[in-house]
């Protein structure tokens, strides 16, 4: 949703002032956008960009009045009241916005992660969703095996863009709602995934709604997270960046084999390269086009993602004693004992007939195995490596590689 002021414009004495002439100008594009105030002086501005805005209020016979720095965040009503002067419109009567902002339009609970929040503080895996922590009431959220904010934090977006915050107790992944300028960011099949996880990079700011919202928000019953993408401005900007992180100053996972010749745990690669470029800057042809360069601003950016981390695997492998027909320490044999059922009692006598292939409840006659599976299983099956860790007995270390590429562009 876009950010939409509004308010009401009075005299010195109270009294509303129709028809008044209210201008909202971007500070970085310059792009004004007109209103007036309706017959009990009330006025609204709707789809504005979040940003900083100068706000200005004319009227015939009254002095001009200005505040300067009006801060806009993303979905946000903010109420700009103002209190005209008699006197010249020639006459301005400058106020400077407020640092801090009192909510007066609506009783949502909510806070804002800003621009330089986003640029400045380091973040795990650059993932715009460990900033939301910094909320009060929102908590890394460990939902069905996945690792919450932590644990999800490497990811860029599509099956692995995990969405694992919780806010204000409400854990489910599925509780929350994510959009980008407004649009839906969830996946429709689990409403878990996000298809896009942007860039920090392309983060003007985003605001979280905790509660009491208005009802034009629905989807899910609990948080709203709103990105708010950067636009271009009437001057260019560009940068250059590399984030990267790598095993020489890291641990050794806690499952990491251990090298039999230096009896030491095995240290797998970890790689991690974040690195990109972003520029931004009015659209325009000289003496053809947007010459003031007030109508037509583009901000794009690209960004690599490169990383290689220790991945470990548990399974459970078939120990020599099972694949020579003793099922004596099986963990999945039951209490009872090995049966054969009359299917299997009829199909192994046609096979292997005057075979005794059960020759007690823990046994099975090797003769009776299929050959061809033994081979593959022999081949392709590895013995437990761990054989006192029960059911699980295999630990299987490796990389996982995930590389990616993001483009954004913006055009306003």
């Amino acid at each position: 949703m876009r950010p939409a002021p509004s308010g009401t414009v009075i005299d010195t004495s109270g009294a509303v002032i129709p028809g008044a002439e209210v201008t909202i100008t971007n500070k970085a594009t310059l792009r004004a956008t007109m209103v007036t105030t309706n017959p009990t002086g009330f006025y609204s501005a709707s789809a504005l960009e979040a940003g900083i805005y100068d706000v200005s209020i004319k009227k015939e016979g009254f002095k001009a009045f200005v505040s300067e720095g009006v801060k806009l965040d993303p979905g946000e009503s903010l109420g700009q009241n103002a209190t005209l002067e008699l006197g010249s419109t020639t006459t301005t009567v400058t106020v400077a916005a407020s640092a801090a902002k009192i909510e007066t339009v609506s009783g949502e609970s909510s806070g804002t992660i800003t621009g330089s929040h986003v640029q400045q503080l380091m973040i795990n895996g650059r993932n715009y969703l460990g900033l939301a922590l910094l909320i009060p009431g929102v908590n890394s959220a460990s939902i069905s095996g996945r690792a919450g904010v932590g644990g999800g934090s490497l990811n860029a977006g599509g099956l692995t863009g995990e969405s694992p915050i919780s806010v204000n107790g409400l854990g489910r992944d599925q509780s929350a709602l994510y959009t980008i300028d407004g649009s839906y960011n969830m996946a429709v099949a689990n409403s878990i995934n996000m298809p896009i996880v942007p860039p920090l990079d392309t983060i003007s700011e985003f605001r979280l709604l905790k509660d009491n919202y208005s009802a034009k928000y629905g989807g899910t019953g609990s948080a709203q997270v709103m990105v708010e993408s950067k636009s271009g401005s009437q001057s260019f900007h560009g940068a250059v960046y590399e984030f990267l992180r790598n095993d020489k100053v890291d641990a050794a996972p806690f499952f990491t084999p251990i090298d039999p010749v230096t009896n030491k745990k095995v240290k797998l690669p970890l790689r991690q390269n974040n690195y990109g470029f972003a520029f931004s800057g009015p659209f325009y042809i000289p003496g053809k086009f947007n010459v003031d360069k007030k109508k037509a601003f583009v901000f794009y950016n690209e960004e690599w993602r490169a990383r290689l981390s220790p991945l470990t695997a548990r399974g459970a492998m078939i120990p020599q004693d099972m694949r020579n027909g003793d099922f004596t320490n099986s963990p999945t044999r039951p209490a009872t004992g090995l049966v054969f059922d009359a299917v299997a009692q009829n199909t192994l006598s046609l096979l292997y007939p005057g075979v005794n292939c059960l020759p007690d409840s823990t046994h099975v006659n090797p003769a009776c195995f299929d050959q061809n599976a033994v081979k593959i299983m022999n081949d392709y099956w590895p013995l437990p490596n761990i054989p006192s860790a029960g059911f699980l007995n295999y630990i299987n270390p490796g990389v996982d590689k995930v590389n990616s590429l993001d483009d954004t562009i913006r055009f306003d």
